[in-house]
């Protein structure tokens, strides 16, 4: 995650994976804009912006200050520009085969 570059990722709707680097399927997620998502609040976020954020800060007991150095080390995302109207089908269906660790988790 940390090798990634803003203007490489499109400002379009899509899916995105995160992935280890064992190839674990970590996060299945879909936006409107992936650029903001991915960027502006995976990479660059805090974590009350970034869902996987919070639940590495509670599974894995990272501090707030840790998460982000965690996550640009360990971590490597995958995307796929879809149209807004077909996000939520293929998110579901990327969850539902890939079983992705932390798609299960609830925050509550």
């Amino acid at each position: 995650l940390g090798q990634i570059n803003k203007g490489n990722i499109p400002t379009k709707p899509g899916i995105y994976l995160f992935t280890d680097k064992k190839e674990k399927r970590l996060y299945v997620g879909k936006t409107e804009n992936l650029q903001d998502r991915l960027y502006g609040k995976h990479r660059m976020g805090t974590p009350e912006s970034s869902t996987l954020k919070r639940k590495l800060i509670k599974l894995k007991g990272l501090k707030k200050e840790e998460v982000k150095k965690y996550m640009e080390s360990q971590f490597y995302v995958r995307w796929k520009v879809i149209p807004l109207a077909e996000i939520t089908g293929f998110e579901h269906f990327l969850i539902s085969v890939l079983n992705p660790e932390y798609n299960d988790w609830k925050e509550n």
